[in-house]
């Protein structure tokens, strides 16, 4: 009786084995047929895009939604001039307009201890009301490759190529070097744009009118000796008809 049992519980462990090889290899076929590729999109990291506002003794970043105290870094040291926002950074001067808009490095602050830790440092002065962001940590260090803040451009304008550089001229003549980002994509001698909501794609060429937005950087790592600034970086866009 005993033999039996043993013989009847090892039958059941081998079928178990058995289910789970079978549903294993099962898997296994399924996985070996060709998949398609997931399209990746180029995201920026999310910012604070706004107009430089002074509220009540404060300097804020007004949005559409709400105005934010932003915390600068200790290696800022920001004054106002009249109507001019200048801030003294390790990498030189950076001047700004009250009213004009621009793109900030920063997160907004949830952490209570955080936020109690500034407080008490001094870097929220009583009189400005939340919400809070602060600069991120990489660019609140002195060897950050670009500045924090910088303007924010929407640009309409012929697309030019010189080389190896895309550039947009607007019709005052301002000229921007492209870092092309999606929705565009550099295609041989065309630029490709990408429209997600009809899923097709158009090639545009040198000459063509398009629309661009983003964050403008006056050096580019790696590009300055290649193609002039100020560079655009384009964070969207597309195509203008004439």
């Amino acid at each position: 009786m005993g033999t039996r049992g043993q013989k009847g519980t090892w039958g059941i462990a081998w079928g178990i084995v058995w289910v789970v090889v079978f549903l294993l290899g099962m898997g296994m076929a399924a996985c070996s047929h060709p998949t398609p590729t997931p399209t990746l999109v180029e995201l920026s990291p999310p910012a604070l895009i706004g107009h430089l506002v002074w509220e009540d003794g404060c300097l804020r970043v007004r949005t559409k939604d709400k105005s934010v105290y932003v915390v600068w870094p200790d290696t800022y040291r920001v004054r106002l001039e009249g109507q001019e926002v200048i801030f003294d950074t390790p990498r030189g001067t950076l001047r700004f307009t009250l009213g004009q808009e621009v793109w900030v490095e920063a997160d907004p602050i949830f952490n209570k201890r955080r936020l109690e830790s500034l407080k008490k440092e001094g870097a929220i002065p009583p009189a400005c009301d939340p919400p809070y962001w602060e600069v991120r940590e990489a660019f609140r260090l002195s060897g950050a490759s670009r500045p924090a803040i910088v303007p924010y451009a929407r640009v309409t304008g012929t697309l030019e190529r010189e080389g190896e550089c895309w550039r947009i001229r607007d019709n005052a003549g301002h000229v921007y070097t492209l870092i092309v980002r999606r929705p565009f994509e550099p295609h041989k001698d065309t630029l490709y744009y990408i429209d997600w909501e009809h899923h097709q794609g158009i090639f545009l060429h040198p000459g063509d009118t398009l629309f661009v937005e983003g964050p403008v950087y006056p050096k580019w790592p790696d590009l300055d000796d290649r193609c002039p600034g100020p560079y655009l970086f384009t964070r969207d866009g597309h195509p203008v008809e004439r």
